[in-house]
């Protein structure tokens, strides 16, 4: 059986470690097997499987595709469609398995799946071969021919886009599930694996790349799993420690664990070890960085948890205890002392905590704004637990300082400590900006007196007091963060608007050079070089004109000439200081009217003169479409105006440039009265930064300032995260008692109810709610989108190069690209003209559809929208890499109604807006819910407590009733079913006393009556003997026997001895019905026990021994004869139970702690059983053949008398242990 519990208690006590241990070997299987590519193994086998079971339904949908084409009148997009069942119709499922299929008739594209794989407009040989690359992706080309078409299908392998950022990223189709570092290629290696067709053709080969690529995803997932594995593990223990470990041996395991963590954590500092773990982006230098220590968000997180596992196992209880007792033996000096060093400690830590909390706010890329849910990223949540952990550690270290104090000096010494010394050394720290923040002051002081105020003497857990804590708590780092958050962002600001000085923009750099690429082995270039200027010059501006710089670029006016290759180009007279030098041919300069101009010289193969090209901005240029998203390269592209921030430009104090929300004023002379260069100031809700670069130009940078209710609702999150931590911990500590003790009682039902219909009412009202606001947005947005497509089809019908003649349209492509290019300007959208048959004929910027990202023709799905069904207005979601996107489509008509083109509005920047808007509605609207469920919470504990609370009194009343009591009545003013039920209470409560008045009368005279006769019969006992004694002496008196002197000795000698039994009967009684009236005084129990042991150390038979626990004393309040009394009887009843033939052993073992001195007398007799239990303390009752059986009863009395309890365990056969409890009686504090 022993062994048994000890099997499970050692179960129990391994499951934190070894989850601890699981999850860091799965975190270093992910790392190490899973993602790197020394050790992968590519599933070829699988990826066989998967592309011979899609080649297996692409050749079915093809032969469907011939079959549906053998019926259709020319095999045009708009006969196909008509079909009832046309295979090519579920457009999505086709994109979602990766299947394109496109119709070749007479070597000319006819039909098509979808408008994504860049794909030739006439047949040619690239299909030939079983693999198809192209800008977009890798493709197996499965291809049938029929009469005079040809029918190609291509199913997607893995993605190839030249540019890689958030939106564009190269990995392989969803079914094949393979990472993203295996890469394609179209021959066999050693150690590549071949793929082949269905026919056992080579097709191409998987390898992985040299280097491991994790994905961000995957890397935060496993730092997570090491950081959680750690952090159980050693929590696991440090548990198991305490739990199984002696006081003094958990001591020595604590001091072994505490120097093998920070071993540890420096060897991992010190080797970068393991090197995995660092490989990751959250062990590295990119979101934090102090010191060498804590040079990484990772190393913050373990070296915080490190800090609070030292401070647990410093501050344990059981390390706790036995201090305070041995301060306590000390002089009331010692102990000021000890307490003004607890004192300092908490100052101590409170400089420390405000060092790590600085660091981890302004020296790291977070961001804490908690009621920001929607730009929370994986980053600001370890952040987050960083924090967590950081302040866990300090709440425990002033908690346990604070208990310390509070046992060791008393109040008014507490009191004087505080007022003259603790306080006014705060003050000290924070004007001499030890503590310069005044959140900071103010959470330790109010930290303090809070603690100290609930702070029990004695371990214990108090509702009110954790949540006060928890107010207090979340106040402070609601307040905290925002107030670091301002001092962060204002850093920020000033960073950005020094960057942004220059108003350079990178996208356009970027565009510009990718531009002129091509330039310098350009024959024609190479035969205009040398030619006279007045003459070259002009065909030069004109060619790069014609040739480099249309469509997008026409907004920009563009100069373009021949300079001498020999002159530096700072010596070129189109350049001058204005000029910033980009790089050696390459420069900006800000024209401070709103535009700007670069600057590129480029070397021509073959010519001894340089290009000169310039180009000047005419407008304020719209950077934010789909075409800067899409070849923004690595994400290097950061926007000058990001999501928050507004940015106004003046020059000569008239706005020339603006972006963003706030409303900016015309002119600047209301944000430069200060006299300052820069500055800072707050005006509408905002926190602006005014810079002025001279006398002429002013730039302003603005961002949204924290609001009360942003600070509030912070303060809610960090209300619930805080009570979900403090419910994960209790339940963690005391899960197996909760669960043998928990009643689902009338209260937890009330408290159930209100909060599952509170949560059910939230969620289906902000589910609502939510729902309801997105779909009056998309309302919105869809009848803006139709105004706006309206107006651009109208504009088209009266641009003038626009010309329609019967069912065709006429134009001027270069006009028209033009034109389409200033209404995209105009609509803030960009614009696609295509063909009735679908095909692409004019845009406003092409750029994307020659990057190979789309193809040149309608989107199928649109197609039948429009010119199948007939809608006047196609609206479809549409994605390129990652990028999703709004496309609007719509007919373009004549006057006479007939369809001519489509025109194509897709409306990125609004499905961007759309995003934020609707993330910042749901994130209100979350806030919201989050604050009102909170106050609900506590609203329904309230209520539940004020319902529950009579009924509490009630049940405690029915609890505590007993016979021989008398109890008073319950006030209740209620008239409800409650005050029915304190009515019926008070009624019978008054019923009960009468009864128990006269029960107790007649138990008291069942009492006497039996007392009576106990005493008759005592006394009758040794009467008889007397009686026949003196009747025999009589009898010898009378008959002269002659031994009459022997039986008078004799005779007399009995009567003398009943007599003196007589005597002892009426002492017993008399001891028993009035004890001696108690003389207590403060007695040590030590000496007390020691010296009756030794009073029965030579008792024959019986091996009596002691144990006094290493204690030199037990104080108690007593009286010290009775005391001796009471353990003398105890150890005599031990000796006498022990049987005949039996070795007896009786022992002795003193505990004692702050609260309770306690004594157990533990003998090897023959037990107790069952029946006699009940009566053992009852008057007149013993198990001994001699003796009135008033022994143990006297006992109890005077314990009882001493404040004390006894108890007793028994079991038959193996002896009694009879314990006796005193409280402590301390010493006077100091």
């Amino acid at each position: 059986m022993k062994r048994t519990t000890e099997l499970k208690t050692f179960i129990r006590l391994s499951i934190l470690p070894g989850i601890g241990i699981i999850l860091l070997v799965l975190a270093w299987s992910i790392s190490n097997f899973l993602y790197r590519t020394d050790t992968y193994r590519v599933p070829g086998n699988e990826v066989q499987l998967v592309l011979n079971a899609k080649q297996k339904q692409m050749e079915n949908l093809l032969k469907s595709v011939a079959l549906s084409m053998a019926i259709t009148e020319n095999a045009s997009m708009l006969d196909f469609n008509k079909l009832k069942n046309n295979p090519l119709s579920k457009v999505e499922e086709l994109e979602q398995s990766g299947f394109s299929v496109f119709v070749y008739k007479n070597n000319r594209l006819s039909l098509w799946s979808n408008n994504m794989v860049p794909i030739p407009e006439f047949l040619d040989k690239s299909f030939d071969a079983k693999l198809y690359k192209n800008t977009s992706g890798f493709y197996v080309v499965e291809k049938l021919v029929q009469e005079q078409y040809t029918i190609i299908g291509l199913i997607l392998i893995k993605t190839n886009y030249k540019y890689e950022n958030k939106y564009l990223h190269n990995s392989f189709q969803a079914h094949f599930n393979l990472p993203d570092f295996v890469r394609v290629i179209q021959f066999n290696l050693s150690y590549s694996h071949q793929i082949n067709d269905r026919q056992g053709n080579y097709v191409f080969s998987l390898v992985p790349e040299s280097t491991m690529r994790l994905q961000l995803g995957k890397q935060n997932l496993t730092a997570a799993l090491f950081i959680i594995g750690f952090i159980l593990l050693f929590t696991g223990l440090n548990f198991s420690r305490r739990k199984l470990t002696k006081a003094t041996f958990s001591r020595i395991v604590s001091a072994i664990l505490i120097t093998t963590i920070i071993a540890l954590r420096v060897i991992m500092i010190q080797y970068k070890q393991p090197a995995w773990l660092y490989e990751l982006a959250v062990f590295s230098t990119d979101l934090f960085a102090v010191n060498y220590w804590f040079n990484s968000l990772g190393d913050l997180i373990l070296n915080s948890y490190t800090i609070l596992f030292v401070v647990v196992c410093i501050f344990g209880h059981s390390n706790l205890t036995p201090f305070i007792e041995y301060i306590n033996k000390k002089r009331s000096v010692f102990k000021i002392v000890t307490a003004l060093a607890a004192i300092a400690a908490i100052l101590l830590s409170s400089y420390v905590l405000q060092i790590a909390l600085n660091s981890l706010m302004l020296d790291s890329d977070l961001n804490f704004k908690i009621y920001l849910a929607d730009e929370l990223t994986v980053a600001s949540l370890f952040g987050i637990a960083a924090l967590t952990l950081i302040i866990i550690a300090y709440l425990i270290t002033v908690q346990r300082l604070i208990f310390l104090i509070k046992n060791i000096v008393s109040n008014k010494v507490i009191v004087r400590m505080l007022l003259f010394l603790y306080l006014p050394a705060v003050l000290l720290l924070y004007v001499s900006e030890f503590l310069p923040d005044k959140f900071t002051c103010a959470f330790i002081i109010l930290l303090v007196l809070t603690q100290l105020y609930f702070e029990p003497t004695r371990h214990s857990f108090s509702f009110y007091r954790f949540t006060l804590l928890g107010v207090l708590l979340s106040a402070f780092l609601a307040l905290y963060i925002a107030n670091k958050q301002t001092i962060k962002e204002e850093a920020v600001l000033k960073v950005k608007i020094t960057k942004w000085l220059a108003d350079r923009d990178p996208y356009i750099e970027h565009r510009f050079n990718e531009t002129v690429a091509m330039i310098p082995t350009d024959p024609e270039l190479q035969a205009l070089c040398g030619t006279p200027d007045s003459v070259g010059n002009f065909e030069v501006q004109k060619y790069i004109t014609e040739t480099y710089f249309t469509a997008f670029w026409t907004k920009f006016n563009v100069t373009a000439s021949f300079v001498n290759a020999d002159s530096t180009n700072i010596e070129n007279p189109a350049l001058n200081n204005n000029f910033i030098a980009i790089d050696s041919s390459f420069y900006f300069k800000d024209n401070f009217d709103g535009s700007f101009t670069y600057t590129k010289f480029i070397n021509i193969e073959a010519c001894t003169q340089r290009l000169f090209v310039s180009l000047q901005s005419t407008s304020n240029l719209n950077n934010e479409g789909l075409q800067a998203q899409l070849f923004s390269i690595t994400d290097f592209i950061e926007r000058p105006f990001a999501k928050n921030l507004s940015f106004a430009k003046y020059t000569n104090h008239n706005l020339v440039k603006k972006s963003g929300v706030y409303p900016y004023r015309l002119s600047d002379l209301n944000y430069t009265k200060n006299n300052e260069l820069q500055y800072f100031l707050v005006e509408n809700g905002f926190k602006h930064l005014v810079y002025r670069t001279d006398s002429n130009t002013t730039l302003i940078l603005s961002s949204e300032t924290d609001s009360v209710w942003n600070i509030v609702t912070s303060l809610a999150y960090f209300l619930v995260y805080y009570n979900v931590l403090l419910l994960i911990y209790y339940a963690i500590k005391r899960l197996p008692t909760l669960v043998r003790n928990f009643r689902f009682n009338f209260k937890s039902k009330i408290i159930f109810l209100m909060f599952s219909v509170l949560v059910l009412s939230f969620v289906l009202v902000g589910i609502g709610t939510a729902w309801f606001e997105v779909l009056k947005y998309n309302n919105k947005l869809q009848n803006e989108y139709t105004e706006k497509t309206n107006s651009i089809c109208t504009d088209l019908k009266n641009f003038d190069v626009f010309k329609f003649e019967s069912d065709s349209v006429i134009f001027d492509q270069k006009e028209l690209n033009k034109y389409l290019l200033n209404l995209s300007e105009v609509f803030a959208t960009e614009i696609n003209i295509y063909s009735k048959e679908g095909r692409l004929i004019a845009g406003s910027d092409l750029d994307m559809f020659d990057k190979g990202l789309k193809n040149k023709f309608l989107h199928p799905a649109a197609h039948i929208a429009l010119a199948n069904v007939g809608l006047s207005k196609y609206s479809h979601n549409e994605q390129i890499g990652n990028l999703n996107y709004i496309s609007i489509y719509a007919p373009l008509t004549n006057n006479e109604n007939r369809v001519l083109a489509y025109i194509n509005l897709p409306y990125f920047t609004k499905s961007e807006s759309i995003r934020n808007e609707i993330s910042a509605m749901l994130v209100a609207i979350i806030n919201l819910y989050v604050f009102l469920f909170l106050i609900s919470l506590f609203v329904s504990l309230f209520i539940s407590d004020k319902i529950t609370h009579p009924l509490l009194i009630l049940e405690s009343k029915f609890r505590n009733v007993q016979l021989g009591k008398s109890y008073d009545e319950i006030q209740y003013t209620g008239n409800d079913e409650i005050g029915n039920l304190v009515k019926v209470y008070n009624r019978l409560v008054g019923e009960l006393n009468e009864s128990v008045e006269l029960l107790a009368r007649s138990e008291r005279e069942m009492a006497w009556r039996e007392m009576a006769k106990q005493i008759a019969h005592e006394i009758k006992n040794p009467l008889t003997p007397m009686k026949i004694n003196v009747q025999y002496l009589q009898k010898a008196w009378n008959e002269k026997n002659p031994n009459f002197e022997p039986i008078f000795l004799n005779t007399t000698q009995s009567v003398i001895e009943q007599a003196d039994t007589l005597s002892n009967i009426a002492t017993e009684f008399s001891n028993f019905a009035k004890m001696p009236r108690a003389n207590n005084e403060v007695i040590n129990l030590v000496p007390i026990l020691d010296s009756i042991v030794r009073m029965f150390v030579n008792t024959e038979k019986t091996q009596l021994s002691i144990n006094f626990n290493k204690l030199e004393e037990a104080l108690i309040y007593a009286d010290k004869e009775h005391i001796e009394r009471v353990f003398i009887n105890l150890i005599k009843n031990g000796m006498q139970a022990i049987p005949n033939g039996k070795e007896g052993i009786v022992k002795v073992d003193l505990f004692a702690n702050s609260k309770i001195v306690r004594v157990k007398i533990e003998d090897n007799g023959t037990g107790i059983s069952e029946e006699l239990k009940d009566k053992l303390f009852r008057p007149n009752f013993t198990t001994k053949n001699s003796g009135m059986g008033m022994g143990l009863a006297i006992v109890k009395n005077i314990i009882e008398n001493a404040s004390g309890v006894i108890w007793f365990e028994t079991e038959l056969g193996k002896g009694t242990r009879f314990f006796v409890e005193f409280p402590v009686n301390k010493l006077p504090k100091a």
